[in-house]
């Protein structure tokens, strides 16, 4: 996903799932962005769900559905 994209959903606050994928299995969750990108890692994002878990993905292998 583009960065631009990724903001947009972290300033709008809204729940989205989002789907991430690493090797040949994918993972899914549901929640909100709360950070895109780090000082050590440009391409982090993170996405914290209604209980408060965090998961981080790479923005490249991540989408929203």
């Amino acid at each position: 996903m583009e960065i631009s994209e990724l903001e947009a959903l972290r300033d709008a606050g809204t729940v989205h799932v989002f789907q991430g994928r690493f090797g040949r299995t994918s993972e899914g969750m549901r929640g909100k962005v709360v950070q895109v990108g780090s000082p050590t890692d440009p391409d982090i994002v993170v996405v914290r769900n209604e209980l408060g878990t965090r998961r981080n993905w790479d923005r490249h292998t991540m989408s929203v559905n």
